[in-house]
């Protein structure tokens, strides 16, 4: 398994889209966390990955993000399809959504 030396990076330097980066600030997200700085740059890259982290590490913001800045609103069909286990989760999730895509006009859950 590769090691990352990690450091408290601006989320602006994990090559997000600058619109991204504003909803984030907006929300007061300024930092990346440990795991979305090993494994958003991947992502943007379109590798798969399996990721274990505890709570509370910003694992939803790490595959939130990315799919932000890779989805395609033009497309007619649906873009992504994200399982959850609970409904909890999937709550969660809908809003985060909600609340940083909020920009983009077709944006739709």
């Amino acid at each position: 398994m590769k090691q990352y030396k990690l450091f408290n990076v601006n989320i602006d330097k994990i090559g997000l889209a600058k619109w991204i980066i504003n909803e984030c600030n907006k929300n007061e997200i300024f930092s990346a966390t440990p795991v979305q700085q090993a494994c958003i740059p991947p992502i943007l890259d379109r590798k798969d990955l399996i990721v274990y982290s505890k709570t509370g590490t910003g694992k939803t913001l790490t595959f939130i993000l990315p799919i932000l800045h890779l989805i395609d609103l033009h497309q007619i069909s649906f873009n992504v399809f994200i399982l959850v286990p609970t409904r909890e989760l999937g709550l969660q999730i809908n809003d985060t959504f909600n609340r940083l895509g909020k920009i983009k006009k077709n944006f739709k859950l």
